[in-house]
């Protein structure tokens, strides 16, 4: 059995070395890289291309474009989310970017773990605490279209629907 590799990218010194500690434990992974703005996502991808890639949203420099540009160029390398952030657009912001994952930093390390082997087998996840939250984001939003006449989720709405229902 081969390790998977991992990166993150947090601008938090413990959180870095908490999660290095996490992989250290676990024979099956190996943390190849670190960084501490979002210009250092597409950079660790390009020098180490790791497995998986932990992203935090609120750190410096615009992780969302990060994202985007870096599973545009990467595609292999799935990106997981992960942040303190409890706003539902930021998470379809952080899906409709590339991020195959997003996981709440209040969750735990088996949480975490769950979300890498989810992703590592080409599915999305979701913190479980979040899902119905982001259900109930785009049910209200699909209330609000019917309002106006237009009834229809876009792509990424519906494959959020599926998804989170599947």
């Amino acid at each position: 059995m081969t390790e998977t590799s991992i990166a993150v990218v947090d601008d938090h010194p413990l959180l870095k070395r908490g999660v290095g500690v996490l992989f250290g434990q676990d024979s099956g992974y190996s943390l190849v890289a670190s960084g501490s703005k979002a210009a250092d996502v597409c950079l660790i991808m390009k020098q180490f291309c790791p497995d998986v890639l932990i992203v935090d949203l609120n750190m410096p420099g615009d992780a969302f474009r990060a994202i985007s540009d870096s599973s545009r160029l990467f595609p292999k390398i799935k990106i997981l989310v992960f942040t303190a952030s409890d706003s539902t657009e930021d998470v379809t912001r952080a899906l409709e970017s590339g991020a195959k994952a997003f996981v709440q930093k209040g969750g735990t390390a088996d949480e975490l773990l769950e979300a890498i082997e989810t992703v590592l087998r080409d599915e999305t996840y979701i913190s479980p605490c979040f899902a119905v939250k982001v259900i109930k984001t785009l049910q209200n939003r699909e209330f609000l279209k019917k309002e106006s006449g237009n009834a229809k989720l876009n792509v990424r709405e519906e494959q959020l629907i599926r998804l989170l229902f599947c």
